[in-house]
């Protein structure tokens, strides 16, 4: 998605006042609702006050001027599954050239940290004894060797700018291509419906085959312990052989490789799907019955809805502090300071269902249940990580998940706790959701957001999602539509 030129000046944080009435600096502008007038335009509806959340009588406040603080983490995702931010390269010299356009953005938007996905699936952006290479470098065929190594060339730039390097894995992830997707068929010569009645070990045999997954892949060499959602494969988060072979891909990283973070993104057992109009939830058919009869019951879990929701719950919370012992033992023993961060969904549970969550209603997606089943909370709480960041990628005035209220809930969350607070921004939404929703057409949307995280003590931080959508547009090839 193509944004606008204003969104470079997000990271350049100017103290201008975005469109809110001039005050003396410290002071604060009621927000009102910014919207689409009846001729076309858009702009702040001054009758129109938004509140933290819907009930509530308190309008949200931002400050008239932007301070920047001595310290303060600012980075952005660089995402390589499917390639989305970073392209595939024929040698080293183009990847590179290609890293340091990266770097030489990011320093020019003023950050000090990159996130980079070096395990976009169970594939690897350096060379590994646990996992294949990936197919996103270069050729497209997982497990073909670039004959470098790009993740030490990563490091070593990155710290030449005197920036961060948070090396991004996804922890179970197999396949990110549906089942069905025309390509695949064709690949594996199978029809939609031979491709649908073939069992988990029979379609991760079948790509293999088709040269899809690496001989190395683990889910190859132990499909029995990968699950199937969405015709999507992944590993299944309740057998503890899986938890330790994640746990095994960090320290494998960490031993080899200066990184100054691991960073975990949000996928743990799958989000809830949509089809034909209904909501679909991972655990409907019974996909890990089995693995809760051999794992979960035996282990004093009852066998009803809430004690597998329980089990799944404790299985990610398992591989969370298996990885955060895996890098403590690691920083005990090298005497390092490597951080574990992770980027969870932005609403942990709602009030309604948990007197601890937020103030957002029971049908919008939450993490703690239903879904991934990752209590994000309590491993603040439990100070399980060393930072985390909240994925708020809604606008102030949006009553499924209204942003202020969202974010004053994380900044309390870490109350207490040496957890650092960071708070994920959706610059995707920037004109890509401004057909339907007019806040997202506000270049202010986010300096607001930003301006607002002032007042909240805990939050140290931001970190834009993505990399592509920060990159200035060339204008000239944007339809006038």
């Amino acid at each position: 998605m193509k944004k606008w030129a204003s969104m470079i000046l997000i990271l350049v944080l100017s103290c201008s006042v975005f469109g809110l009435a001039a005050k003396a600096e410290g002071e604060t502008a009621g927000l009102t609702k910014f919207i689409k007038n009846a001729d076309g335009t858009y702009g702040y509806n001054a009758s129109t006050p938004v509140y933290y959340y819907n009930g509530s009588t308190e309008q949200v406040q931002i400050p008239t001027t932007y301070t920047q603080p001595k310290e303060q983490f600012k980075s952005s995702w660089v995402a390589t599954i499917a390639n989305l931010n970073f392209g595939k390269v024929e040698t080293e010299a183009d990847f590179r050239a290609q890293y340091q356009t990266v770097l030489n953005d990011f320093e020019s938007w003023n950050m000090n940290a990159i996130i980079f996905q070096v395990r976009p699936l169970l594939d690897a952006y350096y060379p590994s004894v646990l996992n294949p290479w990936s197919e996103f470098i270069a050729t497209g065929t997982q497990g073909k060797d670039p004959g470098y190594d790009p993740l030490a060339i990563m490091v070593e730039e990155t710290h030449k700018r005197g920036m961060e390097y948070h090396a991004w894995f996804n922890p179970y992830r197999v396949t990110n291509t549906k089942l069905t997707t025309q390509s695949i068929l064709n690949k594996i010569g199978a029809t939609k419906e031979e491709a649908l009645a073939m069992t988990v070990p029979e379609q991760i045999a079948a790509w293999n085959k088709a040269g899809i997954l690496a001989d190395n892949n683990y889910a190859v060499q132990h499909p029995e312990s990968v699950l199937r959602f969405d015709e999507k494969l992944f590993l299944n988060p309740g057998i503890p052989e899986v938890q330790d072979y994640v746990a095994a891909t960090i320290e494998e990283v960490v031993t080899n490789y200066d990184v100054d973070a691991i960073h975990f993104d949000d996928y743990f057992y799958p989000y809830r799907i949509t089809v034909d109009g209904k909501n679909v939830l991972f655990g409907d058919q019974q996909e890990d019955a089995t693995t809760f009869s051999k794992y979960g019951i035996p282990n004093g879990y009852s066998d009803t809805k809430a004690g597998i929701d329980d089990w799944r719950r404790d299985n990610i919370t398992t591989l969370i502090d298996k990885v955060k012992e895996t890098i403590d033992t690691h920083n005990q023993t090298k005497k390092t300071a490597v951080q574990f961060g992770i980027s969870p969904f932005g609403i942990w549970e709602h009030k309604a269902n948990n007197p601890l969550g937020s103030n957002t209603p029971t049908g919008s997606s939450q993490s703690y249940s239903q879904s991934i089943f990752a209590d994000t909370y309590q491993w603040i709480k439990d100070e399980k990580v060393d930072y985390m960041v909240p994925q708020i990628y809604w606008s102030f005035d949006q009553g499924a998940a209204p942003y202020g209220d969202l974010a004053r809930w994380w900044n309390n969350a870490a109350e207490g706790t040496h957890v650092q607070i960071y708070v994920g921004h959706a610059n995707y939404k920037h004109l890509g959701n401004g057909g339907w929703e007019a806040a997202w057409m506000n270049p202010e949307e986010i300096p607001n957001q930003m301006r607002f995280n002032q007042q909240l003590a805990n939050v140290s931080g931001s970190v834009l999602f993505s990399y592509n959508d920060i990159k200035k547009s060339n204008l000239a090839t944007i339809p006038d539509a």
